[in-house]
């Protein structure tokens, strides 16, 4: 069977959880494609200077396509907190676009999607096999047990993508 997913669980607080889950992803040199559906906190404090928010996170926050360098800057704060979030990886050039469900994801060029639903659910699906295991040693590093491997022969249907 080919392995196309997983399903992360992880604790409901503030932290740098897309951060530490995806550093492996973010060495790879690719653009992020921020879903419509879209729910985040930044806290003011841990992007201000001076008493004034640093433009720079600013247009992070409102852009809907980030290199994999802005997004390493923009997941690292320590209080980001995905509530509903979803991105769509791309690590060559193409016409980047916004991936709404597992059919359209086998369809395109896109190689990578990562899904947060309601702030403790991490979906992933990638075409490479190598990069969930990636993702999944990451996650046991950092403590975490309960996962679910997806399998392109018996994906859940539906398959939650905001």
């Amino acid at each position: 069977m080919t392995k196309i997913g997983v399903k992360l669980e992880v604790e409901n607080k503030w932290g740098q959880i897309l951060f530490k889950l995806f550093q492996d992803i973010l060495l790879i040199p690719s653009m992020w494609v921020k879903g419509s559906c879209h729910h985040e906190i930044l806290f003011p404090e841990d992007v201000e200077e001076n008493g004034k928010t640093d433009p720079h996170i600013a247009m992070l926050d409102e852009a809907k396509l980030l290199n994999n360098q802005q997004m390493n800057t923009y997941v690292s704060y320590p209080s980001y907190y995905p509530i509903l979030a979803t991105f769509s990886i791309y690590f060559s050039e193409q016409s980047y676009i916004e991936i709404r469900d597992v059919n359209h994801f086998l369809n395109s060029a896109c190689d990578f999607v990562v899904s947060v639903v309601d702030t403790s659910e991490i979906y992933v699906l990638s075409k490479e096999e190598s990069l969930i295991d990636k993702v999944v040693a990451r996650y046991q590093q950092y403590g975490y047990s309960a996962h679910e491997v997806y399998y392109k022969e018996n994906l859940p249907h539906p398959f939650p993508l905001n």
